[in-house]
This record gives structure tokens, C-alpha cells and sequence, in this order.
């Protein structure tokens, strides 16, 4: 670094000298900077501006274009507690009568309260063996889809749970109650559910579990199973034949599985390989601090593992050995990572010393070189493992295909298919086991309510119809509310839903509670006056906001001889007096702009047009809008306009309200003539916003040019930024020049007074 001379020979400031020399120059760099200043000024209040125009533009303007957006309905109900209605445009105008029958209920079982026989409390992670269940098959059937669930012994409360979650139940079981609570996802009889035994077993099963409750649902399914098989000789074969084939099919997808992980688990022993030499690396090209830091991280965690096993060993007898097993084997891992970055520690050495880079390089070869042969023993069965997984994704695929098709699916993959095998008999078995029980159960059914409907008084006969039918809560206590659809009349018509939400004419209906037998409430529509009021007054509000901020902007005062501060200017102020300074620049930013003038004009001038209506001539003083006398607001309150009536406006709240009047009276003429102005002036804004070489979309001002600017702005301080350090430094050497020219007279003068004995 060059030493300078600062005038310590001649003992002059020259550094002072220097910038009032060079001053001059920077002048003309600053006035760059000020005017790009002042552009930024201005970018930005367009920016802003812009984005409330645009936001008018987009909005409420562009809706107002369409008269769709106006046929807004007005609903009133003579009970609002049992009955919410709401209505689209389409909605008819009138009163109607509605009376509601019923509601919709959601299918849901409740289970009884289930007993181990041990006594304990049943737990989600109990086996249902617990419950004395040994094995059993049931049927469950969901909006009409059936399908089974084959219970063991060995499987869990929260297994069972999730086969009904697999076949598209809500359940779940409540330790607290020890209770199984069961229930269709939506609301409606064709969405209910049933679960029954396939045959007396799954019966069994039910009970023991505190579930066996038969609803009409489960005797529908009952019947439509014997329905079926009798109407069709093939029709259990098939079912059977389906299962069969499944079963042999996810056979083929286990033996592809466990032939798959051989691969996989060498193939995450490979990648597992790589992964600790990519860490080697890593951990080899750390810097000295970094590597002690890691260690003693290692070391950390080391002893936090001892201290679990100190306190897993105080607790003598009641110590989880398991747990203590676990951070041994964590401990022995860390350990041998510890171990290992110490070698490459002393293998690389210091990362300060000369030849660290170069043992980092020869160390990374033989790391890179490890990796590169685990690659490529990688390469076998990670291949291996893809082509499994594509084939069991292929099988998967046949579970829901045609007979034929599995059949010949199972034939390509040489697995036999033999309907006379012992495995095909013993699913036929259970189709035709459930055949045999739901017949039995249905003509328990039939049998029950026919002795109901005689007015039988044969008690223990009914008695043990209940029982078998699970009518009684005697022998489980589980609770069955059947899944039924909503029931309306509208003006006499019958109308059902799977849910209390109904959709006619254009009313949403959503019923609340079944009215009397004697009442009947009132659906009344009208057009909503009020709410197309309110929408064209927020229209004019947001309008007027735009166009008083546009007046204001133009007619702000002038900045006067407050231009942009410069970074040097403003280390001599404070804050406060900053901020004031950037305010009276900001607020003029747009002062007088001629753009922000175009704008203001197209506006006012697309706002006072006259439209033709059934051949009347209509402008907005028709509905009694109208922009304040020039005399009775200030400058920037102008061109705003006046809803008369309106009674958040005190100019105009005491006139006659036209514009209300108007849509309660005719909105036919007031829609028309508000579409056809609104759509002008959208019109007349799209065209404004439409790109140009000097502006982009939706822009009313000329951005892109503007852009353009500042950059220039930029090159020209860059390029006087340059002049000015090259001036500086010319300077520098000139006035370094004289000193050491000065210096070398006062050497010689002071030789010369020597000799002459001075």
C-alpha cells in the first residue's frame, strides 16, 4: 500500500486541497445522483398510484359490467331456526310454502361396552383373543359396496379398527369406555352402512366385541346377497372364484416382495457405504476448529447416551434393559465415528500447514475411488430392486381386473389356478356359509315383523327373535341409528337428500329441524334492493378514493428548492429533519404530471356519458349521482360523485334517494344503463393499460421507459464516479510529487549549512 505525503514537508492540508479541487467534479456526479433521485421519487408514486387504479380496474369495475352481477336476491324465511335459505340469481321472486319432514342422519353404530376376560381394561393394542374372538368372517357394506373382513385372534383392537377405516368407516375405539364407535362418513341411506357376520362365527365375533346390533341396513344387505344368488347360479361361485384369485395373485406379489428386499437390503448396505465415504470427505476438508468442533459434538452426544443408562440402571428391578441394550448399541456407533475422523485427522493433518491441500487431494482419490466401486456394485441390485417394484405394481394392478384377465395373469406367471383345490373350496365355503346365514336371518326378520304386525303375544318367541336379530340390548348393549335422507315439501312437492342441503330453482335450502305437523313456513324472494344499492355505492367509494388521491397528487404544492439528498448531505441532519425533507419531495413527486393528467381526463370524461335506454336518454344525474357545485368543496374533492339520500353522506343525505328508488321500481333500466357506463369506462381504461414500448399490461404509466432512465442514470454517476477518482488521483500524485520535492531541498539545504558551518 502506497504511503502519502499529506503535507508533512510542506505543511500545507493538501487532502483538503484535494477534495476542493476535486469538488467541482463531484458537483456534476451529484446532480446525477439527485435527478435519479427525483425519478425514483416519481417511479414509485406511479407505482402505488398504478396498483389503486388497477385495483378499481380489476374489481368492482370489471364486475359492474355484467348484469348477471346485479340479480341479487333478497330471502326471508318466517323461521330462521329451522330452516337457512339462500338464493342464486336464478331464484324465482315470490312467497313459498316449505314444510320439513325429516332430517338426514348419518348411519352409526355404538358399541356396548366390551369385557376382556382376564377383566383388564381392553387397550388399541390388545389382541381381540381378549375378547374370546378365535375367528370369524364380516360382512360390511358401505353406500353399497360390499366387502369382508377375515378377524383372528392375533389381530389388535386398533387392527380391527383400521380394516373398517380400509373399507371406508369412521371408527375408532374408546379406552376411557371401553367402547367401539362405528359410522358412515356421510349422511343419507344410500350412504349407511352395515356390518353383520358372513355366517354364525362372525356373528359370534360381533357379539363378544359388543357390536352385533342388526339395522334394517344389514338386513337389506342380507337380502340383497340371497337376491343375488338366487337369481344368478354363478353369482357365489364368481365371488368365491374373485377371492381365490386374489389371494393367489397378493401370494405372487409376497414372494416378489421377499425376493425383492435380498436386493434392497444389499443395495441400502451399498448405499449406506457411500454415504459414510461422502461424510469422510466432508469431514476431511474441515477446517482444524470445525473437526474439534464435530468431535466434541460425537463426545457430547457419547455421554448423553452414558447418562440414560446411569438412569435407566437406578431404577434397579424396573430398569427397561431393552432400552438400555439400544443406547449401548448408539454408544458403540459414535464411538467408531469418533474413532475414525481422529485417523483422518492425522491421515490430512493440520489445514494450516503447507501440504494440507495436497494430503486432502490424495486422500479424496482413494475415498473417491471406494465410492465409485460401491457404485458400481450398486448398479446389480438396485436394477433388481426397479424391476420388482415395477412387477409387484403389475400385480397390484390384476386385484381389480376380470377373472379372465387374472387367470391369465396368474398363467403368464406360472402360478396354478385350481378350482378343485382345497384353498378355492374353503372361500367357497364361506360364500355359501353366508348364504345359508343370511337366509336364516332375513326369514328371522320377516318372521319378527310379521308376529309385530299381528299384535303377537308370544313373547318368548319375540324374545328370542330379538336376540338373534340383535333388536335387544340385552346380550350386547351396542346402539344402532340407521342412516336416513332428509324429506322437504316445497309448495306441496316431495323432495329427499342424503344430506339437509337442497338444491331447487335456484333456493339453497338447508333445513335445521322438522317443523310441526300444523306449520308451515314461508320462503319469501324479492329482488335486494338494499344489497345493489350497496354494491354501486362501494363502487363510487373505491372510484372516489382513486380520483380524489389522482387530484391531490397533481395538485400538490411544489417542492420549492428542496431537491434529493445526497449521502453526504444527510450525515449532517438528523432523522426527523430527513423524513420532512423525503416528504415535501414525495408528496410532489406527481405533481402536474402530464400522464397522471391523460388519466384524470379519460376518467371524468368516460363517467359524464349518456346512454340510451329504451330510447330514453340516461347519465348518471338520472339516478340521482352527481359530482358536488364548484363552490362547495375544495379543489381535490371535484369530480367526486354524490349518491342522493345516501346517509353517510351529509351534502346529499337530506335529497330524495333516485338511485334506490330506481332499482326497487324498474332494475331493468337501472342495470342497463349502469353496464353499458361501466363498461365504457373499462373499456377506455384496458385500451390506457394495453403494452407499448414505453409501458407494460395493465400499466397507465410509462414504466418501462422509466426504467430505462434510471438505468442510464446509473452508467452516467458510474462514469463521472470513475472521472472523479481519477481527478482525486491525479491530484494526489501532483501534490505527492511536490512534497517529496520539497523534502529533497530541505535535505540538501540542511547539507549545505553544514559545510558552511551554519
Amino acid at each position: 500500500m502506497a504511503i502519502k505525503l499529506s503535507g508533512m514537508i510542506s505543511g500545507m492540508d493538501t487532502d483538503a486541497m484535494i477534495d476542493e479541487l476535486v469538488k467541482a467534479y463531484s458537483v456534476r456526479k451529484d446532480s446525477y445522483v439527485k435527478e435519479q433521485k427525483s425519478l425514483e421519487y416519481k417511479q414509485d408514486a406511479w407505482k402505488e398510484m398504478n396498483s389503486k387504479i388497477y385495483s378499481l380496474f380489476s374489481g368492482k369495475l370489471s364486475a359492474m359490467r355484467f348484469s348477471t352481477n346485479y340479480a341479487m336476491k333478497s330471502i326471508k324465511t318466517s323461521n330462521s331456526n329451522k330452516v337457512t335459505v339462500s338464493g342464486s340469481s336464478n331464484a324465482v321472486n315470490g312467497t313459498q310454502e316449505l314444510k320439513i319432514e325429516s332430517l338426514a342422519k348419518s348411519g352409526y353404530l355404538t358399541g356396548g361396552v366390551v369385557a376382556t376376560e382376564s377383566g383388564d381394561d381392553l387397550k388399541t393394542s390388545s389382541k381381540l383373543s381378549e375378547l374370546g374372538v378365535s375367528a370369524g368372517r364380516l360382512s360390511v357394506t358401505v353406500a353399497g359396496e360390499e366387502s369382508y373382513i377375515d378377524v383372528t385372534g392375533d389381530m389388535t383392537v386398533q387392527g380391527f379398527v383400521n380394516q373398517l377405516k380400509e373399507k371406508g368407516l369412521n371408527a375408532s375405539f374408546d379406552e376411557a369406555n371401553q367402547r367401539f364407535f362405528i359410522s358412515a362418513k356421510n349422511s343419507g341411506a344410500a350412504n349407511d352402512f352395515s356390518i353383520s357376520g358372513a355366517d354364525a362365527t362372525g356373528t359370534d365375533v360381533l357379539k363378544n366385541m359388543g357390536l352385533y346390533s342388526v339395522s334394517t341396513a344389514d338386513v337389506e344387505s342380507y337380502k340383497n346377497y340371497v337376491a343375488a344368488a338366487d337369481a344368478d347360479a354363478s353369482y357365489m361361485t364368481n365371488l368365491a372364484k374373485d377371492e381365490y384369485l386374489k389371494n393367489l395373485i397378493n401370494s405372487h406379489v409376497k414372494t416378489l416382495s421377499d425376493e425383492r428386499s435380498t436386493y434392497a437390503t444389499k443395495a441400502n448396505e451399498l448405499n449406506s457405504k457411500i454415504a459414510e465415504e461422502e461424510d469422510k470427505k466432508t469431514f476431511a476438508a474441515l477446517t482444524d476448529k470445525e473437526k474439534t468442533d464435530k468431535i466434541t459434538e460425537l463426545s457430547d452426544k457419547i455421554q448423553a447416551l452414558r447418562d440414560k443408562i446411569t438412569d435407566e440402571n437406578a431404577k434397579g428391578d424396573e430398569a427397561d434393559s431393552a432400552a438400555i441394550d439400544g443406547y449401548n448399541e448408539e454408544i458403540a456407533k459414535l464411538e467408531a465415528k469418533v474413532t475414525l475422523y481422529e485417523e483422518i485427522k492425522t491421515e490430512v493433518g493440520s489445514s494450516d500447514a503447507g501440504d494440507f491441500k495436497d494430503k486432502l487431494n490424495t486422500y479424496n482419490e482413494s475415498v473417491d475411488a471406494n465410492i465409485e466401486a460401491y457404485r458400481e456394485e450398486l448398479e446389480e441390485p438396485a436394477a433388481k430392486v426397479k424391476e420388482f417394484d415395477e412387477a409387484i405394481t403389475k400385480a397390484n394392478g390384476y386385484l381389480s381386473a376380470t377373472l379372465e384377465d387374472k387367470e391369465q395373469f396368474l398363467a403368464d406367471n406360472s402360478v396354478t389356478v385350481d378350482y378343485t383345490s382345497e384353498a378355492y373350496n374353503e372361500v367357497y365355503t364361506k360364500y355359501s356359509d353366508k348364504y345359508d346365514y343370511a337366509k336364516e336371518m332375513v326369514a328371522a326378520y320377516e318372521e319378527y315383523e310379521s308376529l309385530v304386525e299381528a299384535g303377537s303375544t308370544d313373547e318368548t318367541r319375540l324374545a328370542e327373535l330379538r336376540e338373534k336379530l340383535g333388536l335387544s340390548q340385552s346380550e350386547t348393549g351396542a346402539s344402532r341409528i340407521a342412516g336416513a335422507d332428509a324429506k322437504i315439501y316445497l309448495n306441496g312437492a316431495m323432495f329427499e337428500s342424503n344430506s339437509n342441503n337442497f338444491q331447487i330453482n335456484g333456493l339453497t335450502i338447508t333445513a335445521h329441524a322438522v317443523t310441526d305437523d300444523d306449520e308451515v313456513i314461508t320462503v319469501t324472494t324479492d329482488t335486494d334492493v338494499d344489497g345493489i344499492y350497496n354494491m354501486v355505492k362501494d363502487f363510487f367509494k373505491e372510484y372516489n378514493e382513486v380520483m380524489k388521491g389522482m387530484q391531490e397528487s397533481y395538485n400538490a404544492a411544489s417542492a420549492g428548492d428542496y431537491e434529493p439528498l445526497t449521502e453526504e448531505e444527510m450525515e449532517s441532519m438528523t432523522d426527523k429533519q430527513i423524513e420532512k425533507w423525503e416528504k415535501k419531495l414525495t408528496t410532489a413527486a406527481l405533481r402536474k404530471d402530464s400522464s397522471l393528467s391523460s388519466i384524470m381526463s379519460l376518467m371524468k370524461t368516460a363517467m359524464v356519458q349518456s346512454f340510451e335506454v329504451n330510447g330514453e336518454t340516461l347519465n348518471l344525474a338520472s339516478f340521482g349521482i352527481k359530482s358536488a357545485g364548484y363552490f362547495e368543496v375544495d379543489s381535490n374533492e371535484r369530480n367526486l360523485y354524490h349518491i342522493d339520500g345516501d346517509a353517510d353522506d351529509k351534502l346529499v343525505s337530506g335529497n330524495a334517494d333516485k338511485l334506490k328508488t330506481a332499482i326497487a321500481n324498474d332494475p331493468d333500466r337501472f342495470v342497463e344503463f349502469f353496464s353499458k357506463l361501466t363498461d365504457n369506462l373499462y373499456t377506455q381504461l384496458n385500451k390506457k393499460m394495453s403494452s407499448s414500448s414505453l409501458s407494460s399490461a395493465y400499466t397507465v404509466y410509462n414504466d418501462k421507459y422509466m426504467k430505462q432512465q434510471y438505468e442510464r442514470y446509473d452508467d452516467k454517476i458510474s462514469d463521472w464516479e470513475d472521472k472523479v477518482d481519477a481527478i482525486r488521483e491525479k491530484y494526489e500524485k501532483q501534490f505527492a510529487a511536490m512534497e517529496t520535492a520539497l523534502s529533497s531541498l530541505q535535505s540538501q539545504s540542511s547539507y549545505f549549512s553544514q559545510m558552511l558551518g551554519y
